[in-house]
């Protein structure tokens, strides 16, 4: 989705929120770019991230989710058990409750939106979640 640029008299808006939705803003100039798909090395290195966070969070491991995370993130977290998760301690603690739980999740992703801006790249992925109870 393209959106016109701001007037130079006008503060640029931030760049977009990283969970849940994803735009582009690209002067026809190359100017004030603000977010661009990704280069196939930051793909790569998002994707690797994110297999690492499901496999992780599968195995109930939430200090190697944890770790995944810069230890200054700013966080927010949408889980299908808890409302926004803000912060690290808020994801700290929901996935040490996780870890002690019954039910594991995994995710199967059919589309995975890539974009980056200077030093920052995120992704959105779209997919189905699974969840299993263990007895």
């Amino acid at each position: 989705m393209e959106f016109p640029l701001a007037p130079p008299s006008l503060p640029s808006p931030p760049p977009p929120f990283q969970v849940f939705w994803r735009s582009e803003l690209v002067s026809e100039r190359d100017e004030n770019v603000l977010a661009v798909r990704a280069d196939a090395h930051t793909e790569a290195a998002l994707l690797e991230i994110l297999e690492r966070f499901c496999s992780a969070f599968a195995a109930r491991d939430a200090d190697g989710v944890i770790q995944l995370f810069a230890p200054d993130a700013d966080v927010v977290m949408v889980t299908s058990e808890e409302s926004l998760l803000r912060g690290l301690d808020e994801v700290r603690a929901f996935l040490r409750r996780y870890a002690q739980g019954d039910t594991r999740y995994s995710w199967t992703w059919d589309r995975r939106d890539f974009s980056a801006a200077g030093g920052v790249g995120w992704l959105l992925a779209e997919g189905t979640e699974t969840s299993a109870t263990e007895t």
